[in-house]
């Protein structure tokens, strides 16, 4: 018998065991004779690749700081196996074994998850660490671009701190507008008329009314109530717990449009699921049709995380 990249490579026995090391396929060959005749047959035989372990994972916008709780979405890049057992922290019982299962980690440190692929010959094992931090309760947003109403449909007036971005006019459909956060309103470049909108009320301006839309409590101008929180001590907060001493109560006053002559002006606002946060207002950038206000956002996480 002949095997194509076998080992052997020949035999004469009349069972041979040969071993293939090489994926592919493999010509085996069997010549026949009695002294006065010969015959051969041959066949192929397909070799599959040996089983490459490897596993990643994503998260969520929401969870991309990795503070506790964190939800990993387990992406197993293994090949030619046939089933899978993952652990936790050295538990002895699996959390799952689906191919691409999702887990949420809630314990502080480095936590050990490991994956055990098999298949009718093999099995293989691998680990990996991931660290989840203390939750300090704040999502930080820095420069981010807010468009004037010539701009909205380009660079975007619209916030979700959900989802970690700027909503423009043309993608709003695209989105929950439950998620949207409040609407910024410039009337022109020369920035002496804006505010902050709830995303229930833009439509008193240019804006569309937003479907699904949320109630926001805005505090435009601090310095016609009170002010609760200075430029100053905006910088300084780096846990969500520091909004908790915030009043934000809706007056008309507190609503006022404000212009650009207060530098690094703060607006406070209350999401209507309980969430505080500020908006400091870094710069106002005239550009024309395309002018937009540069400002660095903090808001308490959602109740969820």
């Amino acid at each position: 018998m002949e095997f194509e990249n076998g080992t052997p490579s020949t035999s004469t026995i009349e069972n041979p065991v040969v071993v293939f090391n090489q994926a592919g396929q493999h010509k085996i060959k069997l010549t026949i004779q009695n002294g006065k005749e010969e015959y051969f047959v041959e066949k192929t035989i397909e070799v599959k690749e040996a089983m490459n372990l490897d596993f990643n994972w994503s998260v969520d916008f929401i969870d991309q700081d990795y503070e506790a709780p964190v939800k990993l979405y387990l992406t197993n890049n293994t090949t030619q196996a046939t089933s899978y057992e993952w652990f936790l922290n050295n538990s002895a019982t699996p959390f799952s074994t689906t191919q691409n299962p999702t887990i949420i980690l809630t314990t502080v440190g480095l936590n050990t998850i490991k994956l055990v692929s098999k298949n009718d010959k093999e099995t293989k094992v691998l680990e990996k660490q991931v660290e989840i931090k203390s939750n300090k309760n704040v999502l930080v947003f820095e420069n981010v671009k807010l468009g004037i109403n010539t701009a909205h449909s380009t660079i975007g007036s619209f916030f979700s701190s959900q989802l970690g971005k700027v909503i423009t006019k043309t993608t709003m459909n695209e989105i929950d507008g439950s998620l949207i956060d409040f609407a910024y309103f410039g009337l022109s470049s020369a920035f002496d008329y804006n505010e902050f909108l709830s995303p229930d009320q833009v439509q008193i301006k240019s804006f569309n009314t937003i479907k699904n839309a949320i109630h926001t409590k805005i505090i435009n101008s601090q310095e016609l109530v009170g002010t609760q929180l200075s430029s100053s001590q905006f910088d300084e907060i780096d846990n969500g717990n520091d909004f908790n001493r915030l009043t934000i109560t809706e007056t008309s006053r507190g609503k006022t449009p404000f212009d650009d002559k207060v530098s690094n002006r703060v607006v406070l606002f209350e999401i209507e699921d309980g969430r505080k946060g500020a908006i400091k207002i870094n710069a106002f950038i005239n550009n024309g049709k395309e002018s937009y206000i540069m400002t660095t956002i903090k808001v308490q996480k959602p109740k969820n995380k």
